[in-house]
Parts: C-alpha cells; sequence; structure tokens
C-alpha cells in the first residue's frame, strides 16, 4: 500500500484499458492511497490495483511524499479465505505467495 500527499501539481497517472494513461488532477492537501498488488490479493480483487506512474512536470515544481508498507517478506499471503467460494475463485493466484518472491516480480 502506499499513501501520497501531494502538492497542486499534476503528475500522477493511472492506466485504463479503454483510454490509456489518464491524468489524475490533484486535489491538494489530500492524500491518495493505492492499494497495490498486496491488498488485490489479500481482498481477491475486491480492492483493484491500478496500473500507475509518476510524470514529470517541466513547468512546476511537485513535491509529493510516500510512506510504502508491505509485509514481512517471509509472510504468506493469499486472499482471505471468506472471500473465495465457488462463486468466487481466486483471481490471480491459485496457492498463496511468500511476500519476497512477489514483490520482486514487481520491481
Amino acid at each position: 500500500m502506499t499513501i501520497l500527499y501531494q502538492n497542486n501539481t499534476a503528475g500522477l497517472q493511472v492506466f485504463r484499458d479503454d483510454v490509456g494513461w489518464i491524468t489524475v488532477p490533484p486535489v491538494p492537501g489530500s492524500l491518495v492511497v493505492n492499494v497495490g498488488d498486496l491488498l488485490h490479493i489479500l481482498t481477491n480483487g475486491i480492492f483493484r490495483s491500478v496500473l500507475h506512474r509518476a510524470r514529470v512536470n517541466h513547468l512546476r515544481s511537485r513535491f509529493s511524499m510516500a510512506y510504502l508498507w508491505g509485509p514481512p517478506s517471509d509472510q504468506m499471503i493469499s486472499p482471505l479465505p471468506k472471500l473465495v467460494d465457488p462463486q468466487n475463485p481466486c483471481l490471480r493466484y491459485t496457492k498463496p505467495v511468500f511476500a519476497s518472491p512477489f514483490l520482486c516480480l514487481l520491481l
């Protein structure tokens, strides 16, 4: 999970399959929460991970401060059992994965 505090200069973009990259308008003083792939796995897709990036603004300075959080590297991660049933099978991983190798795949 990433919690991002931003100023009033745009730079964050998210990707949508039907449109492509979209610039997210900044809201000064707000917090942007990116739930990331780990929460996507834990909630079996209820909270979706979004492909995102930061773009450089050549006209204005952009300030952002992020706090990153994740489980210990030896922690097994999988969807919460009550969120998996025949109508809602595991969306992404069919068995639990260790956090460390999973995070290395994202780099």
